[in-house]
């Protein structure tokens, strides 16, 4: 039954990544970061200006950095949401959050997040 639940949760934190706008984000900060390194190296920018530009940029980095932390930390938190969920309503011998740290959850949680992926792109053109 545990591993019901890893798999069904690992669904929900998939759909969750899915639908959240981190790609967005990643995207973003590359941006930043290729500006960040031609404005460093050119010469036709006084220190004064890529000083200027350089905060700015230091600020949407941060910005965006912290964001991916919180879209992470409200994957993590449904995905614990849903473990404690599970155990309240079976009561399985191994607490979920418990089995999903171990090298066995690991594995099944990766193998079936692979899988469920492989389906999905199958199934839902993007």
């Amino acid at each position: 039954m545990t591993y019901l639940a890893a798999c069904l949760i690992c669904v929900a934190a998939i759909e969750l990544f899915i639908r959240l706008p981190f790609m967005k984000y990643v995207a973003r900060l590359g941006e930043i970061g290729r500006k960040t390194t031609w404005v460093i190296g050119s010469s036709r920018i006084s220190d004064h200006w890529k000083e200027k530009v350089l905060q700015r940029y230091s600020r949407d980095l941060a910005v965006c950095s912290i964001t991916l932390g919180l879209l992470l930390a409200i994957v993590l938190g449904v995905v614990a949401a849903l473990a404690i969920a599970f155990d309240t309503v079976v009561q399985p011998a191994m607490p979920t959050l418990d089995y999903l740290l171990t090298v066995e959850g690991l594995l099944v949680a990766t193998a079936f997040a692979f899988l469920y992926i492989a389906l999905r792109r199958r199934i839902v053109p993007s």
